[in-house]
């Protein structure tokens, strides 16, 4: 079995962003997505069997997640109604028959 340590999708409502995208919820809650990468390509980075490095920066209402250094996914949320400016932090994998474990989590408040 691999071993992850990764998230391959951000979730608030249903998923948002996924593997090489770009995507924006608008205050009203329309939702764009721009691939800027083949998902293939993007998901190359994780490292099976192996530790990787997950990197999510928040910044107001922008989210970027980066595994190995490689940007894995963009969103930008501004819906007046769903965007969660505090909460609850999970961790969790939507890998097919991995094991997720995690070590050496920090947070960081600027």
């Amino acid at each position: 079995m691999s071993r992850l340590l990764f998230v391959v999708m951000f979730v608030v409502v249903s998923h948002l962003a996924t593997a090489g995208q770009r995507s924006r919820v608008s205050a009203t809650g329309d939702k764009t997505h721009e691939q800027f990468a083949e998902a293939s390509m993007i998901q190359a980075a994780c490292k099976d069997g192996q530790w990787n490095d997950l990197v999510i920066t928040a910044q107001g209402p922008r989210l970027v997640q980066i595994i190995n250094g490689v940007v894995f996914a963009e969103l930008v949320d501004e819906d007046k109604k769903y965007a969660a400016k505090s909460g609850v932090l999970a961790f969790q994998d939507h890998g097919k028959g991995t094991i997720a474990e995690f070590k050496d989590i920090r947070l960081k408040q600027k």
